[in-house]
């Protein structure tokens, strides 16, 4: 357990004497925010620093469903291509698009085929799969990795904290470093959105705007077509945000995507 703000004792005490009547070990972690900074990121470093085996992610607004652990290892013991970064299953509560939303997201290339991230640098996924499939992108806060894959990768350390696009950032590099993901659409959960440790909605568009510059020139090709798509895919989700009343976000965003963002 990685502790990035300030969990109460009673609460440690209780999941640690859980743990281990199962017979497994309860390893704890308290961030301390004088030299480590919040978010996912450095978090998922810790974990891998900590963990001796794969390691199952599980952000603290995630509830698993019954026999996920079971098809997620499954799926992870099916692939024998040595190339599997990581198992990815499905937030059964998360809706659908509606017809209208498809089509927008075709006009602004916000959409693509399966669980991928395009070479534009925007993450498509679907949660209503019902196939296993290959994919190369996953809900990072719901993923069973392979620890050491994982660990040469890393996680970056991106503008932001924990909306800061760094599953994007990672789910790209192992892709053009040739790893892939599998989705198991019979591994589940539900995601209540906790909405701790988040900064106010005008910061989380200006990061995810500032970060999307840094993934895409980081890591994407840089041709004319791609470009192109990077910056009316850009615009799309901008528009996206004002058409759904998340105005502050997208102020925000409008501003991240018109400043140049450091070189990393």
């Amino acid at each position: 357990m990685i502790d990035d703000d300030d969990l109460p004792q009673e609460l440690i005490a209780e999941l640690k004497r859980t743990v281990e009547q199962i017979g497994a070990d309860f390893v704890y972690c308290r961030k301390d925010h004088s030299h480590e900074p919040r978010g996912t990121s450095t978090s998922r470093r810790l974990a891998m620093q900590k963990a001796t085996h794969n390691i199952l992610i599980i952000d603290d607004d995630i509830v698993l469903d019954p026999d996920c652990l079971k098809w997620l290892a499954d799926a992870y013991v099916s692939d024998a291509s040595g190339k599997l970064i990581a198992v990815g299953g499905i937030i059964r509560n998360n809706r659908k698009k509606s017809w209208g939303e498809k089509v927008f997201n075709r006009i602004f290339f916000l959409d693509g085929d399966g669980w991928d991230v395009t070479d534009w640098g925007f993450q498509t996924w679907d949660d209503h799969i019902t196939k296993r499939q290959t994919a190369h992108y996953a809900h990072g806060g719901f993923c069973l990795y392979n620890r050491r894959a994982a660990a040469q990768i890393d996680f970056p350390e991106m503008a932001g904290g924990r909306t800061a696009l760094e599953d994007v950032y990672f789910a790209r590099k192992a892709k053009n470093l040739g790893w892939h993901y599998i989705m198991e659409p019979r591994a589940t959960c539900q995601h209540f959105h906790g909405a701790g440790g988040r900064d106010n909605d005008y910061e989380i568009g200006l990061q995810e705007s500032k970060n999307r510059r840094v993934i895409f020139r980081n890591l994407c090709p840089q041709s004319f077509g791609n470009q192109s798509k990077f910056f009316w895919a850009s615009l799309g989700w901008i528009l996206r945000q004002f058409l759904t009343s998340h105005f502050a976000k997208g102020r925000g965003m409008t501003v991240g995507f018109l400043k140049q963002p450091p070189k990393q």
